[in-house]
């Protein structure tokens, strides 16, 4: 009898024995295949995320969303997304996402039928406008060139950028006194170069065979964009609000202002002492700085109301005016990234990325304009935009096309 229990015994052994030798096996199953399915997820989050950030770089940098998703596509697959992975692009949200899907082969769980895994990750960029740090203290317009109140189309903001396009930034106080608004009864309304004028604190820039004998011309090419930027069109700004004067403006331009500028921030004029620093710009040449890009100015505090309109005093409940005063403050819209060419701070005395030069290009041009747009002595930083994604911090409200935006994953 007690032999017969003994065999009993034993069987019952190799039925437990089993049992946890299927537990181990699940137990092994699911730590290589759930470290194999956790790696792969992370795989994939990576592909998501490297195609949603090219994507979104791609479509913003030249305003094409098909492209942005086609290049969002590439690094996607390149960083080991099955192809293709799902895209979705949005060029007025500035956003692109991309799900990405990654397979791996199973361990154990092939056992049971699933001889794959396919782990999922969604990614989604956004380009936005960078918030400014070691920006040069001049404020620059993007307000829309306008035609009785009405901006003129296909011109907007966006400024033309690249080596060739030349602007010339002035300090002369009188072309802001001898900027008068086109008279459309001079000019011939059916030619689409009839007129461009911002308004009356920016130089009009109608063609030269309509041009206003009150007014000066600062398109010196006759294509309808400003080249030389003066008066309200660009302004020396007090970034701190404390008007440190020269000395504040001067060391910013030799050492970049190291504070962070937001978008949406009201930032005061400095007046009154530009021409004494314009040769303190001279060392900038030959590198690339950044320019406050604003689409308002107001004589004074502005309202603030909502919702925010285009109105050159209205401020929006986000906009940061704790630094405006009396005199002309700028609603910093944009920071773009502009390359200066060459410094000419008086007649035969310029710099350029050379070595020292006669004169500036640009400035000789608007000298020898007929009539000329500036004197000889006058002051003048020239160079051109650059189109860039520039590093660091994000700012808040909509991008503008102004050639620089940075990318961030929003998810």
């Amino acid at each position: 009898m007690k032999s017969r229990n003994n065999t009993l015994e034993k069987g019952q052994s190799i039925v437990i024995i089993a049992l946890l030798f299927l537990a181990f096996a699940g137990m092994l199953a699911l730590v290589l295949d759930g470290g194999s399915a956790y790696a792969a997820r992370r795989r994939a989050q990576n592909a998501a995320d490297a195609g949603a950030l090219a994507g979104a770089t791609y479509m913003c940098e030249y305003q094409d969303q098909a492209g942005g998703v086609n290049r969002a596509v590439q690094y996607a697959v390149s960083n080991g997304a099955v192809n293709p992975p799902e895209v979705f692009a949005s060029l007025s949200n500035n956003t692109v996402i991309v799900t990405a899907t990654v397979q791996t082969d199973s361990f154990f769980a092939g056992v049971i039928g699933v001889p794959q895994l396919a782990p999922r990750a969604v990614a989604e960029a956004q380009c936005r406008p960078p918030a400014g740090m070691g920006i040069m203290p001049v404020a620059w317009s993007c307000r829309e060139r306008v035609f009785e109140g009405e901006p003129l189309p296909g011109i907007g903001c966006a400024q033309e950028f690249g080596e060739e396009n030349i602007y010339i930034l002035m300090d002369s106080v009188k072309v802001r006194d001898r900027g008068q608004p086109c008279d459309p009864d001079e000019t011939d309304i059916n030619d689409p170069d009839y007129c461009y004028n911002q308004n009356d604190l920016i130089c009009d820039v109608p063609p030269d065979d309509f041009m206003d004998p009150g007014s000066i011309d600062c398109d010196l090419d006759d294509d309808g964009i400003d080249e030389l930027m003066a008066g309200g069109a660009r302004s020396w700004l007090d970034l701190n609000g404390g008007g440190g004067g020269a000395s504040e403006l001067s060391n910013w331009l030799q050492n970049g202002f190291p504070g962070l500028i937001d978008t949406h921030t009201w930032l005061p004029e400095e007046p009154g002492t530009a021409t004494s620093i314009f040769k303190d710009a001279m060392p900038l040449v030959g590198r690339e700085v950044i320019l406050p890009v604003f689409n308002k100015v107001c004589n004074g505090p502005p309202t603030v109301s909502d919702p925010e309109d285009s109105s050159q005093c209205n401020a929006g409940s986000i906009d940061d005016i704790t630094l405006v005063r009396s005199g002309l403050n700028f609603h910093v819209a944009a920071f773009s990234e502009f390359h200066i060419t060459c410094v000419q701070t008086g007649k035969n005395k310029a710099r350029n990325e050379s070595g020292n030069v006669n004169g500036c290009p640009g400035h000789d041009m608007a000298a020898n304009n007929v009539p000329p747009s500036i004197d000889d002595n006058d002051k003048t930083i020239e160079g051109y935009f650059t189109e860039d994604q520039i590093f660091g911090y994000a700012g808040t409200g909509d991008l503008v096309d102004v050639g620089t935006f940075v990318v961030v994953l929003v998810r």
